[in-house]
């Protein structure tokens, strides 16, 4: 699988920080969704570990490909995880147009604000040069975030999207997230 590492771009989305918020009490950070990828074989995804009352799951509108060669979480993880398979895409041509979608709700996850997101990610000389992400709101139009990830260039760097400052996510009954290639350098170079 070398001709796969060195041309893709294996974004490896570790898991999402919430902060509960409760009336008269001091926030209390919890995980809500961990995933590592490790037994990951087609789509959907489902999460490594999940907060209770919380359900996820994760598409593309990229074929499935895990790459055996991942990285453990970094030192600003918000959990660790194990060396494992980390997600990747191909094919990351276009601006916008392909992404990784990561779907949340349940019954508790009105319980949670103050989202914030962590992840690590490589690519190629070749592969998209930024992530995006986009999110939807109870089943709203897709708002994109301002702020944008640039993942290492043949080597894993960590980045994170701090959306506490978005009071439109505080209490949602549902959550979308997508993570979208931005650039890409050449038509079927990977992501």
């Amino acid at each position: 699988m070398t001709t796969l590492f060195t041309r893709s771009l294996k974004n490896k989305i570790i898991q999402l920080l919430l902060f509960v918020s409760l009336p008269l009490l001091s926030q209390a950070q919890t995980v809500i969704v961990n995933y590592d990828f490790n037994n990951a074989s087609a789509y959907p995804v489902a999460p490594a570990a999940t907060a209770a009352g919380i359900t996820a799951v994760a598409t593309s509108t990229e074929g499935f490909v895990a790459n055996a060669v991942g990285t453990p979480s970094g030192p600003s993880a918000f959990a660790a995880n194990a060396t494992g398979p980390a997600l990747a895409m191909n094919n990351s041509s276009g601006s916008n147009t392909k992404y990784f979608q990561f779907a949340l709700d349940g019954a508790s996850l009105p319980k949670y604000s103050a989202f914030k997101i962590y992840l690590q990610g490589y690519r190629s000389n070749t592969g998209a040069t930024t992530l995006a992400l986009q999110y939807s709101v109870n089943g709203g139009a897709y708002a994109t975030f301002p702020a944008t990830y640039a993942p290492g260039n043949t080597v894993y760097a960590e980045g994170a999207f701090d959306l506490s400052g978005l009071t439109v996510l505080n209490s949602p009954a549902s959550l979308v997230f997508r993570l979208l290639a931005v650039w890409s350098r050449r038509m079927g170079e990977g992501f």
